[in-house]
């Protein structure tokens, strides 16, 4: 992932913050930590995930307890593999998850078939 875009992310969903609050979604689930990492999809998604991303305060506004970089790697990690799906139209998910013969997870299924991605 470019730097430039991984810091503007960064900046934009957290101010630069590496302990942010989480950030409860209109669904219920929550976004945690530097990225603000959608928990429910992201934490299926085992092959993306780079050390310890979440932490363990998962309650919405609790205080991120994760390991800042790992969330800040897992984040760019998700982020590429989706903006290089979407940028070169290929209809499939590329990535790490999907050479490795892993199981996308449910909401991301759904995400991507909304889309127009195939996850097969």
């Amino acid at each position: 992932m470019d730097p430039v875009l991984l810091a503007v992310t960064w900046a934009i969903e957290s101010n630069f913050n590496l302990h942010p609050e989480n950030n409860r979604n209109r669904d219920g689930t929550v976004d945690v930590g530097p990225m603000q990492i959608h928990y429910a999809t992201w934490s299926q998604a085992e092959t993306y995930l780079v050390g310890s991303p979440f932490g363990t305060n998962l309650a919405p506004r609790a205080l991120f307890n994760g390991d800042p970089l790992d969330n800040l790697l897992t984040g760019a990690t998700s982020s590429w593999t989706w903006s290089n799906a979407l940028a070169i139209e290929r209809p499939v998910i590329i990535g790490p998850a999907m050479e490795a013969g892993a199981e996308v997870p449910p909401a991301l299924r759904r995400d991507a078939r909304a889309r127009g991605i195939s996850t097969v």
